[in-house]
């Protein structure tokens, strides 16, 4: 038994040295992984991180876009409701949205009626800056309602007029021109119907941009994406004149009379963003009018293409007593500071 002990003893030391030695060839291989993996860089994150630090970033906006603006305190209820709801209607408002260049994720959005304010504090990284900008123009004015103090724009822009960004949680605003609300000129509680094509003065621009530690200022070019519509017509010195634009109820009829002929109405049209110049949107024109007496008389129909930043006008004939129905309108075209006309 005493021998079988010590063989015992004997064969079980090269096993401890064994454990031991094994032990330590993990150890160092497992240190020798770690200190690789950390001589490889990191992978870039699929976009900058939105905590840290930040740099303040100005927008500045040129281009077609130049304002006279009434100065308005932070979009904030003024004592005098119903001059600041007229400033409301008049001032331009101004759409900011900013998303990563590397992603469709958005960063923040904000809604202002000053320019000069438009502030976004971003970390390090690369940006896509949008802004959609919306004039009154000859329309009845953007709709909005009160909410929580401040007013409250629908449909595209679906923001409160704060004059301040809000962060990803809060983000709703869409780069749209597309179908905007407008107030209704019979009820200012209420709006006017959707339509695809509003009449409201609209402008848009984008750039991507790189932000580094220091402040700094993005110029952003703005393009009017409008076009105009002017109804002019001989011996029209009674009743109505009403122009109907066909093309799946994409506009509003419009209506004018002896006392308000010579005015031309702005509409804003999205697809004119990304386009060139020489694209035109066809609608079909039919204006029909009428008599004093309530007597419908249609004087013509003919398709017309509508082209950014030009005012299109629309020249009839109103028939004499012994004169039959006029169907041959005349269209002439203009650039903005000019005028042109198309005749039916």
């Amino acid at each position: 038994m005493t021998g079988f002990k010590s063989k015992n003893c004997v064969f079980n030391k090269p096993n401890t040295r064994m454990r031991s030695t094994l032990l330590l060839l993990t150890l160092a291989i497992t240190l020798a992984v770690s200190c690789n993996k950390k001589d490889k860089p990191a992978p870039n994150p699929p976009e900058p991180p939105v905590t840290g630090e930040t740099v303040s970033t100005r927008i500045r906006l040129s281009g077609d876009i130049f304002s006279s603006e009434s100065p308005l305190p932070n979009g904030r209820k003024a004592e005098d409701a119903q001059q600041y709801a007229k400033g409301l209607r008049d001032s331009t408002l101004y759409g900011v949205i900013v998303s990563f260049a590397n992603s469709y994720g958005r960063f923040s959005s904000g809604l202002f009626n000053n320019r000069d304010s438009i502030m976004v504090d971003l970390p390090e990284g690369e940006y896509d800056i949008s802004v959609i900008a919306f004039k009154r123009g000859s329309g009845p004015g953007l709709y909005y309602e009160w909410k929580d103090g401040v007013p409250y724009y629908g449909e595209p822009i679906n923001s409160s007029l704060t004059n301040s960004m809000y962060g990803p949680n809060r983000i709703q605003m869409r780069d749209s021109l597309y179908s905007m609300q407008l107030f209704d000129p019979q009820d200012s509680t209420k709006s006017l119907p959707l339509k695809f094509i509003a009449e409201v003065d609209g402008y848009h621009g984008r750039k991507v941009v790189a932000v580094n530690g220091t402040p700094s200022v993005v110029t952003l070019e703005m393009k009017r994406m409008a076009f105009g519509v002017q109804l002019s017509a001989d011996n029209f010195t009674e009743g109505k004149l009403h122009a109907e634009f066909i093309g799946n109820g994409a506009m509003l009829p419009k209506t004018v009379t002896p006392e308000n002929m010579g005015g031309h109405f702005i509409y804003t049209l999205h697809s004119f963003i990304g386009q060139e110049d020489t694209y035109s949107r066809l609608l079909n024109v039919r204006i029909t009018w009428e008599k004093a007496d309530g007597t419908m008389v249609p004087l013509g129909e003919k398709p017309v293409y509508f082209k950014r930043n030009i005012l299109t006008t629309i020249h009839v004939t109103i028939p004499g007593p012994d004169e039959g129905t006029i169907l041959d309108p005349v269209i002439i075209e203009s650039e903005w500071v000019k005028i042109e006309t198309e005749e039916f």
